[in-house]
């Protein structure tokens, strides 16, 4: 037996009910809006009162943290040596410094300067940098292409409609005649 497709029905049944929803969603965002504003307020004056707290002690962390690093420094001796790591494990953390390799530019050389270098060095050279390419889709579309150049590249123009609705922002906005007579919109 083969697959039955189901027709639904729209839950609205005529433009008055559109209007109807239309005001209510206006009217809901209305209160969204408040509740955001209230939110907001009352999160401030929580910050207000956490944040002087909060502060001394990241400053204190921060202080505690160049406290660690410089006495860590001084004693790297003491720390217990593996390959690209130097550490030290005590009872509350551990600390040590990690050996790693990053790719800098020379003296008064700049990432551009090197990206342009590398391009005027020839195509050996180009592959050491990284290309995004993306379609420009503003460029097919100036391009006026025919339809089996189109299709050559695996593209074609489709269209669509996309369903879009503007709630009105007036207060008892007055509507068009609906079903026949002028009403106000509720809310």
């Amino acid at each position: 037996m083969g697959r039955k497709r189901v027709q639904a029905e729209p839950v609205l049944g005529n433009w008055s009910e559109v209007d109807a929803a239309l005001a209510e969603i206006r009217r809901l965002e209305d209160e969204q809006a408040a509740h955001t504003a209230t939110l907001e307020e009352e999160l401030q004056d929580l910050r207000g009162q956490y944040e002087p707290d909060m502060a001394t002690r990241k400053a204190r962390i921060v202080r505690l943290e160049k406290d660690i690093e410089e006495f860590c420094q001084a004693n790297k001796q003491d720390l217990e040596q593996s390959e690209r790591k130097r550490s030290k494990t005590l009872p509350n953390g551990i600390v040590g410094f990690r050996r790693a390799t990053e790719l800098a530019t020379t003296n008064r050389v700049t990432w551009g300067d090197v990206v342009q270098r590398l391009q005027e060095a020839g195509r050996k050279w180009v592959k050491l940098l990284r290309v995004k390419a993306t379609v420009n889709k503003e460029a097919v579309r100036d391009a006026d292409l025919p339809a089996e150049t189109m299709e050559r590249f695996g593209m074609r123009w489709r269209e669509k409609d996309s369903f879009s609705y503007e709630v009105s922002r007036e207060a008892l906005a007055e509507t068009v005649p609906i079903d026949g007579q002028a009403k106000r919109a509720a809310g």
